[in-house]
């Protein structure tokens, strides 16, 4: 067995949720029978962007946003700092709708 220790979305679950409500996002947590963390922000205009974290690994989330097309953004942090990684995330997409 690996030492690298996958953890469960169960940790930062509460982190995610709250920052979702905070946006007024809808969370999405399956698709095609997989466990994801993933919202989609709509401009005014109606495009979307994508924003979702991976399953965290040595206490350690990877967060990602696009554009559906060719702008994207990563960020890998600890656990600790995601909610401001969240945060971040969103900010850039904003910046994407201009």
């Amino acid at each position: 067995m690996s030492c690298a220790a996958t953890m469960s979305y169960q940790k930062i679950d509460p982190i995610i949720s709250e920052w979702a409500k905070s946006y007024n996002l809808t969370l999405y947590r399956q698709h095609q029978g997989e466990d994801i963390r993933s919202v989609d922000v709509i401009s005014s205009i109606g495009k979307k962007y994508q924003v979702w974290v991976d399953l965290p690994v040595d206490s350690k989330a990877a967060i990602h946003a696009w554009d559906y097309n060719n702008q994207r953004r990563d960020w890998n942090v600890p656990v600790e700092q995601l909610e401001q990684a969240l945060n971040e995330a969103v900010q850039t997409v904003k910046q994407w709708m201009v």
